[in-house]
């Protein structure tokens, strides 16, 4: 399936629509009247209200890039969150900003990436509203005891005007992603850095 915009929410939509006509997503006209009314501006204002603390994050980033250039980043997601936490760690920190990182689920943070997270140690943890978000509280929970360089993004935290309450965990990644669309124009400015640019992917046959 492939659209010249918003490709992922058309994939949805297909999805789900096959989940109706099998009776497993009785809720789907309901649900997509909704999101068409209410979606587009809600996550509008999401991007507005998380535009200010996107700017400090961002520069403080910078300032620990500055004296860490060598230390990964580690971001931490779990469900509706975990596939778009892989992509931002890769394609758009690693593969746009030149920043290392590394991506980790939640489910799997415990078996071994724990050992490795110090009190400079920098880690950001995803928090969705699905059925997997205990593993995400679980993280939530350890990080301030081992660590004093953590952030974390829940959804919860903002509003979404128009979508009620037991359809947000299926739209806490895009309530993420508008998070993740300040920090990244923040950080084109405090690098310096244009995010179009690449040292190597397609700039030549490999």
């Amino acid at each position: 399936i492939s659209y010249p915009k918003n490709e992922q929410l058309k994939f949805f939509m297909t999805a789900d629509r096959f989940l109706y006509q099998a009776g497993d997503f009785p809720d789907y006209d309901t649900y997509y009247e909704e999101m068409e009314a209410h979606l587009p501006q809600a996550l509008a204002e999401v991007e507005k209200a998380a535009d200010e603390w996107a700017q400090e994050f961002a520069a403080d980033k910078y300032r620990y890039c500055l004296e860490n250039p060598h230390m990964p980043h580690y971001f931490i997601g779990s469900g509706t969150q975990w596939g778009a936490t892989y992509s931002y760690a890769m394609c758009y920190w690693e593969e746009q900003l030149w920043l290392r990182t590394k991506s980790i689920s939640a489910a799997e943070f415990f078996h071994g990436t724990l050992e490795i997270i110090d009190a400079q140690t920098p880690v950001v943890l995803y928090m969705g509203e699905d059925a997997q978000r205990p593993l995400a509280e679980r993280v939530a929970r350890f990080l301030p005891k081992v660590c004093r360089n953590y952030t974390v993004i829940d959804s919860k935290n903002y509003e979404l005007k128009g979508i009620r309450e037991e359809y947000r965990g299926s739209v806490s990644h895009l309530i993420l992603r508008a998070v993740n669309n300040r920090i990244d124009a923040h950080m084109e400015r405090e690098f310096c850095h244009p995010m179009g640019i690449r040292r190597y992917y397609r700039q030549f046959d490999y």
